[in-house]
């Protein structure tokens, strides 16, 4: 025989009360935004959408000018 094995174990079961979460406490939602700046990301995101808008406002007046310049060949 290699060695006792026990089959007993301890299980502490917490009080019931201990293991509610009231989501409505405030103390649970501590966030301090002013602990570190967005700015630097918030520039970064700024100037990709504008580059974005930029990109497709161009496209679409070549394609719409392409298409103006075939309605006034064709009247």
């Amino acid at each position: 025989m290699v060695g006792n094995v026990t089959n007993e174990f301890d299980i502490i079961i917490s009080n019931e009360s201990e293991l509610i979460i009231d989501v409505t406490d405030i103390s649970l939602y501590d966030y301090n935004f002013e602990a570190f700046s967005l700015s630097s990301l918030q520039e970064t995101a700024n100037a990709q959408v504008n580059n974005k808008i930029l990109n497709k406002l161009t496209n679409m007046i070549v394609e719409n000018s392409s298409t103006i310049g075939e309605l006034k060949k064709s009247i």
